[in-house]
């Protein structure tokens, strides 16, 4: 593990011991101290001072579970994130100073798909593309059973951007048979 280069009010020996049980049970390449990568997420798109002891990358439910009883347990307040900068909502940067980062991104599947109620389970770290790439197989796959006007079908091209999917996935939905 890096020596820890953060104000000394955030280090503590609970989270020395916490940052040990997350390596024990998240693996050593999935709990970060490297100063680089603290650094990075420590940047925003507005002025901060919150400075973040680790980063956490638990892969699936249980190490998410297990890895905020250890917080709970040590007393280590965390802060999720799922994917990405979150520069829409300011950054990433968590509320406050000693805060650990837990990084979802490896969460990153599509759990369930249903048709008929018109919804798609995801776990935190899927992104936009991964869903609208997964939706635009559905729809290929179910073009026979569906009765979209020729309209619909072409903003199905490769130029329709994810943000523009989101209302065509609401027409679709309106649509869907």
């Amino acid at each position: 593990m890096d020596s820890l280069i953060v104000s000394e009010n955030i280090i503590s020996d609970n989270l020395t011991d916490a940052l040990q049980e997350w390596e024990n049970l998240l693996g050593s390449e999935y709990v970060s101290t490297d100063n680089k990568k603290r650094l990075e997420a420590e940047t925003a798109t507005y002025e901060t001072h919150a400075k973040i002891p680790a980063i956490i990358r638990p892969g699936n439910r249980q190490e998410v579970q297990e890895s905020l009883k250890i917080a709970n347990r040590y007393q280590t307040p965390v802060y999720p994130i799922s994917t990405g900068k979150n520069w829409g909502y300011g950054s990433r940067v968590p509320s406050r100073t000693g805060s650990v980062l837990m990084d979802l991104s490896r969460l990153n599947q599509i759990l369930d798909y249903n048709e008929t109620l018109a919804y798609v389970t995801i776990e935190a770290g899927v992104t936009q593309r991964q869903l609208y790439d997964f939706l635009q197989k559905i729809v290929e796959l179910s073009l026979s059973n569906t009765r979209f006007n020729s309209y619909l079908l072409a903003m199905f091209s490769n130029e329709v951007k994810p943000k523009e999917f989101w209302a065509i996935a609401l027409i679709m939905s309106v649509e869907w048979k």
